[in-house]
């Protein structure tokens, strides 16, 4: 774009038409930025040229990344091919035959390789020259992405993704359970993953499968509690790496209170500013609370954001498997309910009042069993202790601002194919209308069926009675069209009313008032940010809700400052993952030729905020939509806008064109034509 462009003067362009002149015949002619005499226009025009060149060669880059991709696509299918092609059926030797593999080894291998011989790894290994663990996770990912995720080898093989955003989603959409939920996680993410970085495609891909695929997702966080631990591993330079597996909530809480602690200890008790960073300072803290526990540490307080639907917090609805958000990290519903339960936001659901005493224990384990409702509960119930003792520990006061996403105007509560929570199957499969357990003729009197006599068939009569009358229940409530745990729903809501209409915050663990956050049902757009009480005002007196106004000054008040931060939640630059929490909020319209309005602020990180105003050849301005549009040194442009609530958006939104109309088609045919250049006369053509 600036390569052949050089700016003259009058004086310095006819000095460069009489060199040329002079140019002897066949020689090169002079370059034109040599007669720039004024330096300044001299380096502008080399930063220009370079500008461009710098782009030329990142669009090389892109190609080939292009190419890079379509040959892992390649790659993939021959990896495939060839697993299916070492059956192990037919290559290894039958269970119990004299030396076939053990049990213990068949069990240990990867679940997409169990039809596939055990030798074939290490044919593969030897073949490419890679270690047996790169050749099996490579057979694996190739064999899952070729059989289990068909438009993500599409997409791989067009170019559309890179190698590593095909990765992600053999890690995390590979294991969802059916093929049916694998399409439609593929659907819900793969038409913008092409504009977005692997850490943003792996945040959409969590939301997807753990909205998706509710029950399977729940199961996985109960057994990744189980599978807390602490490891320790040798590093260089006489130095080792401490790393602890925690539920997110339990970890963003420590690392905040880590933060805060080491912020404590900025300056000495002289007024002298401690030398150490502030990551330094954290390791030390650390350190200090575990080897000395009972030493006099200085009280802190930290607060996490809970971002959550009503049907989330609640466990009804249709959107009770919608996801969370803690502080900006995605959470399973079954964690963000156990949280409210932990810190005290909703009374925990009592469990339902059994029957028979004798009979219960068994059908409730064997209801367990089938739906996964024991998964969920030990989900929530392992980082329960943990969280509590952290919560009541005077040194280590936790305070949980809850921002509760309005349940009518969510985006997510919309949708048709939510997948219903374990609670909910439990109810259906082995409970009547009342939330008891139904009790069938052969379940009565402790899972046999009573002798028969005079003592038994009153038993046997009294349980056929029951079960009619479980079984009437159950089908008057499928015909009236209401669910089967109405009584734990009311109670539910009734318990969120009473958090969001707190009026006093002592004696409880929230920092500020619950908030309601109204959301646009279609797109997910923040439209106001308010509370019961003034929801209530405005339902009074007709008013409508909307964003905080603005203000004269440059700083944006609390009530903006709160608004902004929780419709964007991120940096608004193209793939930047930083928490709103770190981001500044920029003016894009600098003060005071521009409002400090919601509608022109944006967050950005110090980083990306230093870029829209320093980098050359970078621009950026917003859109009439509120997308922030991002002009590369290039020419490029993308375009942000605040990820939307309950969906698995991502910050870039998909724009699909329209087909062009017949009058477009011939009016871009008419532009080719002026535009080419005309071909070399043809001896063979006389016209």
């Amino acid at each position: 774009m600036f390569d052949d462009v050089v700016v003259l003067t009058a004086e310095e362009y006819d000095a460069y038409v009489i060199a040329c002149l002079e140019t002897e015949f066949g020689a090169d002619y002079p370059d034109a930025a040599d007669f720039v005499r004024d330096e300044h226009q001299r380096f502008l025009d080399a930063r220009a040229r370079l500008l461009c060149a710098g782009a030329a060669q990142l669009d090389q880059a892109a190609a080939a990344d292009r190419d890079a991709a379509r040959a892992a696509a390649a790659r993939a299918r021959a990896l495939a091919a060839f697993a299916r092609s070492r059956p192990a059926a037919m290559f290894d030797r039958a269970p119990g035959e004299r030396g076939a593999a053990s049990a213990a080894s068949v069990a240990a291998r990867p679940a997409a390789l169990t039809e596939v011989s055990e030798w074939a790894v290490d044919e593969a290994a030897a073949t490419l020259g890679i270690s047996a663990r790169a050749a099996s996770l490579m057979l694996v990912q190739a064999v899952t992405l070729v059989e289990g995720l068909p438009a993500t080898l599409a997409a791989l093989t067009a170019g559309d993704i890179s190698p590593a955003h095909a990765t992600v989603l053999v890690e995390l959409a590979g294991p969802v359970s059916t093929p049916q939920k694998r399409a439609q996680v593929e659907a819900a993410v793969l038409p913008r993953a092409p504009r977005q970085t692997t850490a943003a495609l792996r945040a959409c891909v969590r939301r997807a499968v753990t909205r998706i695929d509710a029950a399977a997702a729940a199961q996985r966080l109960a057994e990744a509690v189980r599978n807390r631990q602490v490891r320790l591993d040798a590093r260089d330079d006489g130095m080792s790496a401490m790393t602890t597996l925690w539920a997110t909530p339990l970890a963003r809480a420590c690392h905040q209170t880590l933060s805060a602690y080491a912020t404590a200890c900025t300056y000495d008790e002289n007024g002298d500013r401690d030398p150490r960073t502030h990551q330094q300072r954290m390791a030390d803290c650390l350190a200090d609370l575990i080897l000395r526990p009972h030493a006099d540490h200085p009280p802190v307080q930290i607060a996490l954001t809970l971002v959550t639907g009503a049907d989330t917090l609640t466990g009804h609805g249709p959107g009770a498997d919608e996801p969370a958000e803690v502080d900006g990290d995605l959470v399973p519903a079954a964690l963000a309910r156990e949280l409210a339960y932990v810190f005290g936001l909703l009374p925990r659901p009592a469990p339902a009042t059994p029957h028979t005493p004798s009979h219960d224990t068994d059908t409730a384990a064997h209801a367990s069993e089938n739906d996964g409702t024991d998964t969920v509960d030990d989900a929530a119930d392992d980082p329960t202790d943990t969280v509590d003792d952290a919560a009541d520990d005077p040194t280590d006061t936790v305070d949980l601002t809850g921002t509760v996403d309005d349940a009518d105007d969510e985006a997510s509560h919309t949708a048709d194919d939510a997948v219903p929570s374990a609670a909910a199957e439990n109810d259906a499969s082995g409970s009547d209308a009342g939330g008891n357990d139904a009790i069938t003729p052969h379940d009565a009197g402790g899972g046999k069926v009573p002798p028969t006599g005079e003592g038994g068939s009153a038993a046997r009569l009294a349980a056929l009675r029951a079960a009619e009358r479980a079984a009437a229940r159950e089908l008057g409530t499928a015909y009236a069209g209401r669910p089967a745990d109405v009584g734990s729903a009311a109670s539910a809501q009734a318990a969120l009313t009473r958090l969001l209409d707190t009026r006093r915050l002592i004696d409880t663990a929230l920092a500020e008032r619950p908030r309601i956050a109204v959301t646009d049902r279609l797109t997910g757009t923040l439209l106001a940010l308010t509370d019961s009480i003034e929801l209530r005002a405005a339902a009074a007196t007709g008013h409508g809700l909307g964003p905080p106004p603005g203000t004269d000054g440059y700083r944006p008040t609390d009530p903006l400052h709160r608004f902004v931060r929780l419709r964007d939640r991120r940096c608004r630059f193209p793939g930047c993952r930083a928490r709103a929490r770190c981001c500044d909020l920029d003016h894009q319209t600098p003060h005071p030729h521009g409002p400090t309005a919601h509608d022109n602020l944006a967050c950005l990180c110090e980083h990306h905020h230093r870029l829209s105003h320093q980098a050359p050849g970078w621009r950026l301005h917003r859109d009439p939509d509120g997308g922030l549009v991002w002009t590369l040194p290039g020419g490029r442009t993308l375009t942000t806008h605040p990820p939307a609530f309950g969906t698995d958006d991502g910050s870039t939104p998909t724009v699909i064109p329209s087909p062009p109309t017949a009058q477009e088609k011939y009016a871009a045919a008419l532009a080719r034509i002026s535009a080419s250049s005309p071909g070399p006369p043809d001896p063979l053509i006389p016209y």
